[in-house]
Parts: structure tokens; C-alpha cells; sequence
């Protein structure tokens, strides 16, 4: 079987709630934060923790200070870690990559939420994933 039908295939059998819900949020997140999405817009913090990690707990951003414990636990200390690593999971800023995961995790919350709520009304599924994203 070619690889363009088992994709074909797999999308087929996907439930028509997820896709609603999919390609609702990828509409509504390109209206509503479009603009924040494709541009670099840098303020204060941003400008101020491009080359560090920055302010983590004090502001509330905890899940920075986690990334800086879990990066050498997987990936080892030491001179490799420290001539390679930085350069390649280095600190970055990357509003258009954010706004993906965002846009992921967020439809598969409402995938999840209408799966459970047994939501069967496309628009309503629609409506929820528009909410949920902007």
C-alpha cells in the first residue's frame, strides 16, 4: 500500500469533530493572534532574558525554571553539553513555534472536553474550539 493511502486512509477514519475542531482553531488563532503569530514583537522581559533564561519563579514563569533543570539531566553536563547544546537548544524566542503547540494542546483539550461531554452539534464543537483559542 502507498504512503499517500494510508494517510488518506488514517485521515478518513479520523472523527469529523477533531477535524471541525482543528481546522476551527487554526482559523480562529490566525484571526486573533495572527498578527502576534508572524511578527516579533520583543518588550521589556523579552529584550531583557535573550541571553539568559531570565526571571522564572519570581514572575511567576515556573516552567522555565524547570526547563533549566530537565535540559542537563537529559542531555548531560560537561564540555559537550556546554560547547554544543546551548548553540542548538540555546535560548530562543520563537512566537510562530509557541503559538503551534499552543494551537495543538488546545484543540486536543477540546477534542477531549466534547469527547466527554458526548457533544455530538458540529457548530457547537466549532464554537468551543474558537473559545478555547482565543
Amino acid at each position: 500500500m502507498a504512503k499517500d493511502n494510508i494517510m488518506t486512509n488514517f485521515i478518513e477514519k479520523l472523527d469529523s469533530r477533531l477535524k471541525i475542531i482543528f481546522l476551527s482553531s487554526a482559523v480562529g488563532m490566525v484571526i486573533a493572534h495572527g498578527m502576534a503569530l508572524f511578527n516579533k514583537f520583543s518588550m521589556y522581559d523579552d529584550i531583557f532574558s535573550l541571553f539568559t533564561v531570565g526571571n522564572t519563579l519570581n514572575e511567576g514563569r515556573w516552567g522555565l525554571e524547570l526547563m533549566r533543570y530537565i535540559g542537563p539531566f537529559f542531555f548531560g553536563t560537561g564540555e559537550a553539553y556546554d560547547s554544543v547544546f546551548p548553540k542548538i537548544l540555546g535560548i530562543y524566542s520563537l512566537p510562530l513555534m509557541a503559538g503551534v503547540y499552543i494551537y495543538v494542546f488546545f484543540s486536543l483539550s477540546v477534542f477531549l472536553m466534547v469527547k466527554l461531554l458526548n457533544i455530538k452539534n458540529k457548530y457547537l464543537c466549532a464554537l468551543l474550539a474558537l473559545l478555547f483559542i482565543t
